[in-house]
Order: C-alpha cells, then structure tokens, then sequence
C-alpha cells in the first residue's frame, strides 16, 4: 500500500483501521479513510477486511498480528542457504530448523507447565502495571461492569471470557480490563488466557 499512497497521516488512518477490535471502531475509521487520498479504501476493502482486520478475525485463532513481520525474519534466517542449489539449500534449511526447534524445546523444559508462554506472561505483567487505573462493579452472574476514572466502562462476562472492547475475544489474551477483574477477585491469571497459549500447548 506505501508504494501508491504515503505520508504518516495516512499510515496512521490504516493502522487505525486495522488495529480497531471492535467493529464500530473499525467502520468510524474506516471512514476517516474516505478524506484521504481516492482508492485507499477501496484498495483495502477489496483485499477483504478478514485479512486485515482484527475486528473482523476469527476468534477460533487467537491472534491478532497484522504484520508480515514472522515472514520476513524466517527470509533472514534462510538467507545463507538461499544461493545454494536445491537440494543442498533444502538440507541446509532442515538443519537450521531443527537446531532452533531443539534449542526452544530445551528452554522450554525450565517453563511450568502450568503457567503462559514468556510473552503472554510479559503482556499480562504490562497490563498489571496499569489495573489501578479502573474499579470494578458486580452486575450479575459471572457479569462485571469495570469502569477507568476517565467514565469509560466495558461489560466483562468472566464466565465466557468476553470483554466489550473484543481484545480478549481476539487475542485469548485477558485485556486490561479483565486483569485488573482478575487481579481484583485474586484469581490466577494463565487460568484465563487460551489454552492455546499455555506452556503445556507450545510443548506439544
């Protein structure tokens, strides 16, 4: 998309687009994008948004990367088999592979199996730093309203780990609301990430 349209304004009204969690969100900057430059979001919107769009993924996935990022590291680390003929470059990738698919199986024999993965862990702990930020408020069963000092609330169905602003949906990953409920109520937090993203499952 940078190489028809540029400029940081226009960046920042994609990224909006796509990073928006929740569908209302994504249409408000959705048309934001209809001051900008004609065809930008035509362009978008004929990739289709489920490609794009966290507003618009599957929650089965529990991933909300819009960036081709784990592409291009994979290209880098190939890079010195690339030039290499067939073969050789297939064998000399297996080996690569299987050197780092070994090394993260033995560091992840000092995990515990019953805790999160190292990088949902840090994302929880960010979010933690941040829980004293809002109060929270019962409003039925497995139902809290958490409300921030700023008047903006989110409903949180702790049962069907639901929070209004879809992150958590999205992602498998509480969002800052649902830790500070957590936090609040004392209850371990990995219990409420997806299953998906437990130490048990990376080890599978």
């Amino acid at each position: 998309m940078t190489k028809w349209w540029k400029g940081e304004h226009i960046k920042d009204l994609a990224w909006a687009t796509a990073s928006a969690y929740k569908k209302v969100h994504f249409e408000r900057s959705l048309q934001r994008l209809d001051e900008a430059p004609v065809g930008i979001k035509d362009y978008l919107m004929e990739i289709g948004p489920e490609l794009w769009s966290r507003a618009h993924f599957h929650t089965t996935c529990k991933s909300d990367h819009l960036t081709n990022n784990f592409t291009q590291s994979y290209n880098s680390f190939i890079l010195s088999q690339r030039d290499k003929p067939v073969c050789s470059m297939i064998i000399g990738i297996s080996f690569l592979l299987m050197k780092i698919m070994y090394d993260r199986k033995v560091q992840a024999t000092t995990w515990n199996d019953n805790d999160v993965v190292p990088r949902v862990a840090a994302i929880l702990a960010a979010y933690k730093e941040k829980q004293n930020d809002y109060v929270t408020c019962p409003s039925g069963e497995g139902t809290f309203c958490v409300r921030k000092f700023t008047g903006e609330h989110w409903i949180i169905n702790l049962y069907k780990q639901e929070c209004e602003c879809c992150e958590w949906q999205v992602t498998g990953i509480p969002c800052v609301h649902a830790v500070h409920l957590i936090s609040h109520l004392r209850l371990p937090l990995p219990q409420f990430c997806s299953p998906l993203l437990s130490v048990k499952a990376y080890k599978a």
